[in-house]
């Protein structure tokens, strides 16, 4: 046996090696975790799930049938939409054309998948944790943020489509169903009610941010303005650096074009808009009302991205019938009269979409992406654009976008485009389209809600150089193929420092052919130019009256330039103090 001392000796020793080894394993272990999960520098990686190391019977059962159901949701879903905007299986020239020869497709067992998926499927991960690793001096700082599965997003909010129309707008097909599934009908309505409920607030928390109970309440209170001083109106969006554009637009608007309908100018708090410029717009513009976009969806105009708040804005506004405007958007046509009268667009579907220029095919994946998350393209899409193609990395200029927001589809596809925008889902998105342009048309095409986009893409206004090149602004047409609105500003080139270098208002340039690429790039001092394919029938000198039109434009922005009016508030788009918040 050891005297008393060594004993002591040999446990302390004992214990420090047992400590050392355990701090050996630990360090081991860190080093395992970290070449597994840290990324290379400025990477991304996803968080580490810890899956469970048994299911019960019943979760396994759960996810085999829903998996069964994903089988065919695809398809039950397109045929279903398409069924309840009005197609039905002999329509050659439908819209979505799922049901074209569709022998397999019966109302009533559909819609039982259709529920059943609703039922199981699990709404709360459409999202998951993603981890941004920063390097900070010589470590990694790791900082948790959101990410959308926008596959499975597009399943959800199909689902939620399906189940608020039906409810809202197919009281026959309910009909139907509540008979064949012996099912009382108000008993079915509630179900139907308390899904789309618990899916809208599950898919679009900040629609109920402020005071709005439901969709449906939502979509009764612009049916109801029918008629009203608010039926119909134009909504703009601006920060300070676009507010000298946004003088000149609003003011054309009413003293060039004579356009007497209610204006809303919609702004992300004062960091975005100075209170200087949001007071002065009230004071000098008649039938003109400033909306702070906070006091609607608080979080996500914390976390805007510039265009990301356009459909937002488009949502908010106080009109029915609302047709946006770019900052920089100047017309040849007072909008009311072209758009809310005389476009059967808007008659018909509710809504008036124009084309882009045709540019960067060579962009990225995007036709494979739009194919993956939705892979049952409507007959519109698959033989119109030049997107789905992966002809044109652009596919709508969303300078002007006009929505009757009254109409079933168009505000469900409203609200889908301000999810596509929203913070957490825009980091996908717009990995696949430049901003917001897409989201407007590509939220209907995902519902397969009815719509077309103007007879012509992106043009040109400006001058000829040489004999068939027209060099200009982005330049748009009506649906009758008159001159109407283009972007920029009244510059040769959008955003040029030189106040003096104007446009030339002498020619303009439509492109009616969706294949070739017919663009040259804005070089130096020169700006896009297109030269057509048909030049005999696609460049046109302006006419007088657009050209007194230009020069008009040119007068009035030198006007605003000068004005003393104006002058100590444009001075605020170079200054950096936030006395003004």
């Amino acid at each position: 046996m050891l005297p008393s001392s060594p004993r002591r000796i040999f446990k302390r020793i004992l214990i420090l090696l047992i400590a050392l080894v355990a701090v050996n394993l630990v360090h081991l272990a860190v080093q395992m975790y970290l070449e597994n999960q840290e990324p290379a520098k400025g990477k991304e990686a996803k968080l580490p799930v810890i899956q469970p190391t048994m299911e019960s019977e019943t979760t396994i059962r759960l996810r085999a049938e829903l998996a069964a159901l994903e089988q065919t949701i695809d398809t039950d879903q397109a045929q279903m939409l398409d069924f309840l905007h009005g197609e039905r299986t002999t329509d050659a020239n439908s819209f979505g054309g799922s049901l074209l020869n569709s022998l397999s497709f019966n109302l009533v067992s559909t819609w039982k998948r259709i529920y059943e998926y609703a039922m199981k499927a699990d709404i709360e991960h459409y999202r998951y944790k993603y981890a941004d690793y920063v390097e900070i001096g010589e470590e990694f700082r790791e900082f948790a943020t959101w990410r959308v599965d926008f596959k499975k997003l597009a399943k959800i909010v199909k689902t939620n489509a399906i189940v608020y129309t039906l409810l809202h707008e197919s009281p026959s097909a309910l009909e139907i169903i509540s008979r064949e599934t012996s099912k009382d009908l108000e008993r079915l309505k509630q179900d139907l009610n308390s899904i789309t409920l618990k899916y809208s607030k599950t898919i679009f928390p900040w629609l109920f941010f402020q005071r709005t109970p439901s969709i449906r309440e939502l979509q009764l209170e612009f049916i109801n303005k029918t008629g009203g001083p608010f039926e119909s109106g134009i909504v703009l969006t601006a920060g300070k650096k676009q507010f000298q554009n946004l003088l000149l637009t609003i003011t054309s608007l009413r003293t060039v074009l004579n356009c007497t309908l209610p204006i809303e100018v919609h702004y992300a708090g004062y960091r975005d808009l100075p209170r200087p410029m949001v007071e002065s717009l009230s004071s000098n513009f008649e039938n003109l009302t400033t909306v702070n976009l906070m006091n609607h969806f608080n979080l996500e105009m914390l976390n805007h991205g510039g265009w990301s708040i356009k459909p937002f804005a488009m949502l908010a506004s106080s009109f029915k019938n609302v047709i946006f405007l770019d900052a920089d958007v100047l017309l040849f046509q007072d909008p009311a009269k072209a758009i809310l009268k005389e476009s059967m667009h808007f008659r018909k579907h509710g809504q008036v979409f124009f084309r882009d220029r045709s540019l960067n095919r060579q962009n990225g994946t995007f036709g494979t992406w739009f194919r993956k998350v939705n892979p049952i393209p409507t007959n519109y899409t698959a033989h119109h654009s030049r997107y789905y193609k992966h002809l044109s990395f652009h596919e709508q200029e969303s300078g002007v976008v006009a929505m009757d927001k009254s109409r079933t589809g168009v505000l469900l596809s409203l609200i889908l485009a301000c999810r596509m925008n929203s913070k957490d889902t825009r980091i996908e998105t717009y990995s696949h389209m430049w901003g917001d342009k897409e989201t407007f048309w590509l939220s209907m095409e995902f519902l397969r809600v009815p719509f077309q986009f103007t007879p012509t893409y992106g043009g040109a206004l400006g001058y000829k150089n040489g004999t068939n090149l027209v060099c200009g602004s982005n330049f748009h047409v009506d649906e009758s193929l008159r001159p109407f609105w283009w972007n920029g500003g009244i510059t040769m080139r959008k955003g040029a420092e030189r106040d003096d270098w104007f446009m030339r208002f002498e020619h303009y340039a439509i492109d009616t052919e969706m294949y070739a690429l017919k663009w040259l790039w804005e070089i130096d001092d020169a700006p896009f130019c297109l030269k057509p394919l048909f030049p005999r029938k696609e460049v046109f000198r302006l006419g007088d009256r657009e050209r007194d039109m230009g020069l008009r434009y040119i007068t009035l922005h030198q006007e605003i330039l000068w004005s003393p009016t104006w002058q100590p508030v444009l001075d605020l788009v170079h200054e950096k103090k936030e006395d003004w918040l």
